[in-house]
């Protein structure tokens, strides 16, 4: 498949913190778009109903007469884009953080947060730096990791 849509891992962990219910698109649309407008802006209709069907047809969600659920693959999609080392941007990493939360699954979370502080604190040996590369480097992992540990308390404030 191919990348997630912000909308779709915002939508895959309503569903998961969810996983014994069985929602309707319009439940999905507004619960995701609901936590996706702290970030970003929420999806209209013409996208996220598009993006439901995109992780049906991956095996994400079970879709039968107009209820929507996660399934087990979707469950363990998720898991795996809130462990894997996010890309850069950083809101890429702030859609992580608040599927994270939104997941509703404490043990998710706790991995989210252990692997999001060592992709934080990593070095990068193999590309050798200056002296001054190295300080703006340490200063701006710092400054990211503060952030994103404010921002997961916030997050986690608002449920």
């Amino acid at each position: 498949m191919t990348p997630f849509s912000h909308f779709s891992v915002i939508a895959l962990a309503v569903l998961h913190a969810r996983k014994h219910e069985s929602l309707s698109r319009y439940e999905v649309m507004s619960l995701a778009n609901e936590q996706l407008q702290i970030l970003t802006f929420p999806a209209s209709p013409g996208a996220a109903y598009p993006a439901l069907k995109k992780l049906h047809l991956a095996g994400m969600i079970n879709y039968n007469h107009d209820r929507i659920s996660i399934t087990t693959t979707g469950s363990e999609m998720l898991r795996e884009l809130l462990v894997s080392p996010p890309p850069l941007p950083l809101i890429e990493i702030s859609i992580r953080m608040l599927a994270a939360n939104v997941s509703n699954d404490n043990g998710l979370q706790k991995e989210w947060r252990k692997n999001i502080g060592l992709f934080l604190i990593r070095t990068d040996d193999d590309n050798p730096h200056d002296q001054k590369q190295e300080s703006s480097l340490a200063l701006w992992r710092s400054n990211i990791r503060r952030f994103v540990q404010r921002c997961d308390l916030d997050l986690s404030a608002i449920k």
